[in-house]
């Protein structure tokens, strides 16, 4: 092998790519891992682990409600890979300790984590998981049970 193959080994290259283009680790789920992104000044990349589907049905789920009402309780979706693997997400600030009393009957997780705020107020920026099929695109409001 020579010098220039191993300087330019796939995954060399890909772990250099990766930190210079993510910042700080900002959370790790199940199945994802959420890093500040450098290339859109407040995004995070969310980075998910095969055999799981949530940044997909993150992005469905936006794609879908973003022209709607609703779409006011839930971070932006900016953009996704083509295998669904990596998302791209609008970066929302912590909480400021100030929850609602009431969400969207179709929020199952409502871990105070998942939530944070996005031009000034309070939106979940974790719905990977959810019972919008469940119950649609409700505007049926249900008291919430922080954990």
């Amino acid at each position: 092998m020579s010098v220039i193959d191993e300087i330019f080994q796939p995954n060399l290259i890909a772990h250099d790519l990766f930190h210079m283009l993510t910042g700080e680790q900002l959370g790790a789920g199940m199945s994802r891992t959420v890093y500040d992104w450098s290339l859109i000044k407040n995004a995070v990349v969310k980075f998910e682990q095969p055999d799981f589907y949530q940044n997909v049905n993150e992005w469905q789920t936006w794609s879908r409600i973003q022209e709607t009402d609703l779409a006011k309780w839930f971070a932006p979706c900016l953009d996704i890979s083509p295998c669904g693997r990596v998302l791209i997400q609008a970066k929302t600030k912590p909480l400021d300790g100030k929850l609602p009393d009431q969400l969207p009957a179709f929020f199952t997780d409502t871990k105070a984590a998942n939530f944070g705020i996005y031009k000034g107020r309070v939106v979940c920026h974790d719905y990977g998981l959810h019972l919008m099929l469940e119950k649609g695109m409700t505007k049926r409001m249900r008291k919430v049970e922080w954990w």
